[in-house]
């Protein structure tokens, strides 16, 4: 069960990584507003990096790895694929992106968690606490904890 988080680069890579985006975080939720935007502005800026969760050379599950600068990184939008998730590949994919933190100089790694995912992220060493208060008044943060976890 070979696992392999990668940086999205192929046109076959992007629609993989939206497909399940927009199928686990919008559709499966019911999300309507903001609605999804896989030309979204923020998938192409330079300190952000999308990755994909492979298995077995298939996509499963992605996030954004986002630079905020002097050490501090954010998952963003993490999602794994329905018939995939409860089998610790999102604690993989989380792991594997602090470790790409980890290699760029991250100190301190952050998310906008969902409310149902905020015992998720204390098992996986975070805390709660409010990183950026702006932040969470946009739509898409609507019933988010701000979480944060020091490497």
């Amino acid at each position: 069960m070979p696992l392999e988080l990668i940086k999205v680069s192929t046109p076959e890579e992007w629609a993989a990584y939206h497909r399940i985006r927009k199928a686990e975080l919008w559709d499966a939720r019911g999300r309507t507003s903001p609605t999804y935007n896989p030309n979204h502005p923020d998938e192409l800026k330079p300190a952000n990096t999308p990755v994909l969760l492979k298995l077995n050379g298939q996509g499963i599950g992605t996030t954004r790895l986002d630079d905020l600068s002097h050490g501090r990184f954010c998952v963003r939008l993490v999602a794994i694929e329905k018939t995939h998730q409860r089998k610790g590949y999102g604690r993989v994919m989380l792991e594997q992106a602090i470790q790409l933190a980890l290699k760029h100089g991250g100190k301190e790694i952050v998310v906008n968690a969902d409310e149902d995912a905020v015992g998720y992220y204390r098992a996986s060493g975070f805390r709660e606490e409010v990183w950026d208060a702006l932040e969470l008044n946009s739509p898409i943060a609507e019933g988010c904890v701000q979480m944060v976890r020091t490497l």
